[in-house]
């Protein structure tokens, strides 16, 4: 049913780029994956090319395609100053190829801490490329934690398993809203199935303190970790000092910031449009390192 249908993705070696390229060629999609480095092998169903955010477009990639899932993002930090002005140019010409060559939808994967007075430098940033794309036609994702091998939280699992601690930024108590990258994948392709436009925030409905998601994740990694409670201020003096060092590595500034602006999000009624049930953050934990551990 797919197998003329060529879907162009974006920043497609990162932890979510390459979960969507697996997921649209299995599902029969030829997929365009633009990378920095293409030394993956392509198949009948994927074709690697190499693209990055600050060089010009090669407008043959887009010919004959009918989908854009732009996934690249350029970090801001201090090796990356000028990331903010990259971010917005590249996507200006992104969509404009993608215009010129006759796409029919562009999706866009965003952030649930989206929003134009964002803490973080991030949540500002993709709320302005969120305003980009023209969401009559267009679509706009907003994901809560995306949970799988990869993200934030492949780094905080290997950070718990080699300091056997966890630091309860604040307190702990600070909602958070998952699902299983898979899902993300699959709400996605219902989107371009069903010729959705709009924007959509895509977690779990039922939110989990940000305590009870790391005590459940210690469990299943069976590491019995220290709790300890950090006060805001010190974690941010903290990591602005290993920062400055080029030392921070599991969590940053960024990350602290999106945290303490973390909000419940309602996405019962996306999820009932999007026609998905996203699993609740146990479930999707011991799927995941049931897979590890086989």
């Amino acid at each position: 049913m797919n197998a003329n249908k060529t879907i162009i993705i974006t920043g497609a070696n990162g932890f979510i780029g390459s979960a969507l390229t697996a997921h649209f060629s299995n599902k029969g999609y030829h997929v365009r994956a633009l990378v920095r480095n293409p030394l993956q092998q392509s198949s009948s169903t994927k074709s690697y090319h190499p693209y990055d955010l600050n060089t010009p477009i090669d407008e043959k990639q887009f010919q004959g395609a009918n989908y854009m899932i732009h996934c690249a993002y350029i970090k801001y930090n201090v090796e990356n100053k000028n990331a903010n002005e990259l971010n917005i140019k590249g996507t200006k010409q992104l969509l404009n190829v993608s215009r010129k060559c006759g796409l029919v939808k562009n999706i866009f994967i965003s952030s649930m801490s989206a929003q134009p007075d964002a803490l973080s430098n991030y949540g500002r940033q993709k709320y302005t490329i969120e305003q980009l794309f023209n969401t009559k036609n267009d679509v706009v994702v907003r994901p809560g934690l995306v949970l799988g091998n990869g993200g934030l939280l492949k780094s905080m699992t290997a950070f718990i398993k080699k300091n056997k601690i966890v630091p309860l930024i604040g307190g702990g108590n600070q909602p958070l809203q998952t699902l299983d990258v898979n899902e993300l994948a699959i709400a996605i392709e219902k989107i371009i199935e069903k010729d959705l436009h709009g924007t959509f925030t895509v977690a779990e409905t039922e939110p989990v303190t940000y305590k009870e998601f790391y005590k459940a994740l210690c469990a299943v990694i069976r590491i019995n970790a220290l709790f300890i409670p950090i006060p805001y201020f010190i974690t941010n003096i903290t990591l602005h000092l290993l920062e400055s060092m080029r030392l921070a590595k599991e969590i940053s500034t960024e990350n602290l910031l999106g945290l303490k602006n973390l909000k419940i999000q309602n996405t019962e009624n996306d999820m009932n449009k999007i026609g998905i049930k996203i699993s609740g953050y146990k479930d999707t934990l011991d799927r995941l390192f049931a897979i590890k551990q086989r």
